[in-house]
């Protein structure tokens, strides 16, 4: 099935795919992949498209764990600026 068919089903609710409304958080990116990967394997999406969305997910996957990482930094270093206030 081509990414074109796929959207096509979709909106004359032939074909129903269980994707997460977001997809902010990993875990949803990599049950996303997983999903691909399985529609891939059982011949249900063409490997050319599967191979093009993965290539996406994987682009989020790592902005979003990019994101974490400089979220976490930013808590730390306001944490030391307080605690360096304190002394």
């Amino acid at each position: 099935m081509t990414i074109e068919n796929c959207n096509t089903a979709c909106k004359n609710g032939r074909l129903s795919i269980d994707t997460p409304r977001a997809l902010t958080r990993l875990e949803h990116v990599r049950a996303e992949l997983a999903k691909v990967y399985r529609l891939a394997r059982t011949g249900q999406m063409e490997t050319q498209d599967a191979t093009r969305l993965c290539y996406i997910l994987t682009s989020l996957a790592k902005v979003i764990s990019d994101s974490n990482l400089e979220a976490r930094v930013k808590a730390l270093e306001t944490a030391k600026r307080a605690n360096d206030g304190n002394k």
